[in-house]
């Protein structure tokens, strides 16, 4: 199943204005970018020739004397190919992905000397033979797809200040799922994190991000392979990559929810499995591209840079204070497995055995009932886990706790939640049925008057008699509505587990 991600589950109620306004600048500059005209074969010749000797530098060479005799040996030739793919923060064919002869920078060359000095361009600029590709200028001279991608997209060969930027801000040409996918990332991601860090915080974080995920692909990938210099990087998947890392940081156990494929359908999966996911992915395709075993066409180092910048932000601003910490985000878990680990480590030295759990350890007889740190470590984690609704952890958690801990009941929603995760988990599972049956039971022992504590008794008389085969112990938590006038509903359910017991 593939998911196309909409939303998740931590998303504030702040109207997300400022990823709109995002979506709607990179739909408007696309669309912009498409009127745009290609170039002719001798002006894509012009620049790429200029491009080249930019780039002599670059690849450690002398910028040449002469022209090269054939310009795809410019560029390498799986990168500028027509219709090679084109990927968030990508690197698409010189002419934009166009449709002349010369999107895909493949013109021919004159076959002759003579033919070829006056083809080429004059160089009493030391070989520029005009406006550095890559600069405002050589776009307004010259208007056309492959200014326009050198000017706005980022490349090492090409690099102006503003490119980190304006790269962010173009797509594929044509009908471009580079774009629609993108733009359904942003609103999945954007939401969140504009909820948390207002709009001007948004639309920082969203730049910042993108260019940091740019420069990624613009210089380390130039590291990699100089012939990348000649590259430009294009698209908003480096921002969105970051929004992702940020959404991380904030809220490590958030799940995605989308569309779907094939299904068509509402969909969920974990934000923990979608990260791992896209960064295995982008790892394994850095590997093949960058080993020449293959050609993805997709900037997987802008991809990288842009989730380590945005998970790096996340993290700085909840260490900083700027943004307001909980008690589940990265940070917090970071520094609850470190305290968790020092902990265990202290038991095991005092001569206390963690057999049962890696944290559940029995308590040596004679220590009384005070509770351990390691058991107020864990009602503190169970209570953080209820907060963000991983009401699973929350189950697996106390579990742990009445290991060591019998009689130990939380505060009455958590402990009501948990015993009905453990009832839902029970009706697979034996083991998870009687934990389930004993929680319910904890509740009623110290919350005798709560407002559910009906239903918890009707329940856990359920369990007893259906699921555990419990009749007596049924009966006998049956026998707690003595006396008491219930409602027909409640009456008729109570009649009928009476009569299954009895039967």
């Amino acid at each position: 199943m593939f998911l196309i991600p909409t939303g998740t589950d931590r998303d504030g109620g702040r109207k997300p204005w400022a990823v709109w306004a995002m979506v709607f600048a990179c739909v408007a500059i696309h669309l912009l970018g498409r009127a745009v005209r290609d170039p002719s074969d001798d002006e894509a010749y012009r620049l790429l020739l200029r491009l080249w000797d930019q780039s002599a530098a670059l690849r450690g060479e002398a910028v040449p004397e002469a022209v090269p005799e054939a310009v795809p040996e410019a560029v390498p030739e799986n990168e500028m190919e027509d219709g090679s793919r084109v990927d968030a923060g990508d690197r698409p064919p010189p002419g934009g992905g166009g449709s002349s002869p010369s999107a895909g920078a493949t013109t021919a060359v004159p076959e002759t000397a003579a033919t070829r000095d006056e083809a080429a361009p004059a160089r009493d600029d030391g070989g520029a033979g005009g406006p550095p590709i890559g600069s405002i200028r050589s776009f307004v001279e010259s208007p056309n797809t492959l200014t326009y991608t050198y000017a706005f997209g980022i490349s090492r060969a090409g690099f102006e200040w503003w490119q980190p930027f304006t790269s962010i801000f173009l797509h594929e040409r044509g009908f471009s799922l580079h774009l629609v996918m993108n733009m359904f990332f942003l609103v999945a991601f954007g939401t969140v994190i504009e909820s948390r860090l207002g709009h001007l915080g948004f639309l920082a974080l969203f730049l910042a991000g993108g260019a940091a995920a740019a420069l990624t692909q613009a210089f380390v990938g130039t590291w990699l392979d100089a012939s990348n210099a000649l590259v430009p990087a294009i698209g908003a998947s480096g921002s969105v990559s970051a929004l992702m890392g940020t959404a991380f940081a904030l809220h490590p156990r958030a799940n995605v929810r989308g569309i779907a494929i094939p299904q068509f359908t509402t969909g969920y999966t974990s934000l923990r499995w979608m990260m791992g996911f896209a960064i295995a992915l982008d790892v394994a395709r850095t590997i093949v591209d960058w080993s020449g075993e293959g050609n993805s066409g997709i900037a997987t180092l802008a991809h990288l840079g842009g989730t380590v910048a945005g998970f790096g932000l996340g993290l700085g601003l909840l260490a900083s204070g700027i943004l307001a910490r909980n008690d589940f985000d990265a940070l917090y878990l970071i520094k609850q497995r470190w305290r968790r680990r020092e902990l265990r480590l202290a038991m095991e030295q005092a001569g206390v055995g963690a057999a049962d759990g890696p944290v559940a350890a029995r308590v040596r007889a004679g220590t009384g009932s005070a509770e351990t740190d390691a058991q107020r470590t864990l009602r503190n984690t169970i209570a953080a886990a209820h907060r963000e609704r991983d009401y699973t952890l929350a189950a697996q958690l106390y579990v742990e706790l009445v290991q060591t801990l019998p009689d130990a009941t939380l505060p009455a929603g958590i402990q009501l939640d948990v015993a009905n995760q453990l009832a839902h988990e029970g009706m697979h599972n034996a083991a998870r049925c009687r934990e389930a049956a004993a929680a319910y039971g904890r509740f009623l022992e110290r919350f005798r008057t709560h407002a559910s504590s009906d239903d918890v008794r009707v329940m856990l008389a359920a369990l007893q008699i259906r699921r555990l085969g419990d009749a007596r112990a049924g009966i006998t938590t049956l026998d707690g509505f003595a006396g008491r006038e219930l409602d027909r509903e409640r009456q008729a359910l109570v009649d009928a587990l009476r009569a299954e017991a009895r039967a």
